[in-house]
């Protein structure tokens, strides 16, 4: 396993729900890449930025999901992932892009995915 899959949670001020977003990093890293989704005039456009999990004031939780042995297929995996439609929210397609992953292998078999998506709090308890 070269790098890791996490799910980052912020609160969304206008909803009692978090928002979500992919981050991958080098194994046992706390800088990486976090992958997500903007809402631009009613439609949802992919976007990506260099993160810090030690310089984000306003994280609300970073979850481990499991291992990739690179990014390549787990990349590849998200982008052919279709974005939600209108009514739905960005933590469906993050949800859509690690079934995706698992379908494809692009995530390690040895973690159990699909519980610990489970245990990622949709929102503050």
């Amino acid at each position: 396993m070269s790098h890791s899959v996490y799910i980052l949670c912020f609160p969304d001020r206008s909803t009692d729900k978090y928002n979500w977003s992919i981050f991958i990093s080098p194994v046992e890293a706390t800088k990486g890449t976090e992958y997500g989704l903007i809402r631009i005039a009613s439609r949802w456009h992919r976007c990506y930025s260099q993160f810090d999990l030690l310089d984000a004031p306003k994280l609300g939780g970073a979850f481990l999901i499991g291992g990739i042995p690179g990014t390549k297929s787990f990349l590849h995996a998200m982008s052919e992932t279709p974005l939600p439609g209108k009514d739905e929210h960005r933590n469906t397609w993050i949800k859509r892009v690690f079934e995706r992953a698992i379908k494809k292998g692009a995530i390690l078999s040895s973690f159990s995915v699909r519980e610990k998506l489970e245990a990622v709090p949709e929102g503050p308890s």
